[in-house]
């Protein structure tokens, strides 16, 4: 009965994420007429930023929200200043196709930076897969 509630609840705050990324997707589109493709690399970049301020600083991730919030703004306004900016006008496949390279560059970045805090022996799949297996021992002892 634990694991049915569980569900639930995990499958309402996915659901909520997935909302709020479509309602950032359509708000954007609405506005700006850009179709943002990068909005998900953007969120999991803050994401990642919140973690590594954790890892190297201790700070609360709920707190330390109030550091990424602000971060990522300069973050969006440098991107669009210096890319976004330049393709308004043009048709949607433009900024799609710009949106697209962005995200790339950036899930490529958090890669890199990701594969040097494991270690230079191991890649981030199989930091991944470590996880993954460090948790399912833990739930099956349990």
């Amino acid at each position: 009965m634990t694991q049915l509630v569980q569900t639930i609840i995990l499958g309402l705050l996915i659901g909520g994420v997935y909302a709020l990324l479509a309602s950032g997707l359509t708000l954007i589109f609405g506005v700006m007429d850009v179709i943002n493709v990068a909005q998900g690399a953007l969120l999991i970049f803050a994401a990642f930023l919140t973690w590594w301020l954790w890892k190297e600083t201790g700070i609360d991730p709920l707190l330390g929200v109030l550091i990424t919030t602000p971060a990522m703004f300069l973050v969006g306004l440098l991107l669009y200043l210096t890319s976004v900016q330049w393709i308004s006008g043009r048709p949607a496949s433009t900024s799609v196709l710009l949106t697209f390279a962005l995200a790339l560059i950036i899930e490529g970045a958090m890669g890199l930076r990701a594969d040097r805090s494991a270690g230079a022996s191991r890649g981030i799949l199989q930091l991944l897969q470590s996880l993954v297996e460090a948790h399912s021992e833990r739930s099956s002892g349990s």
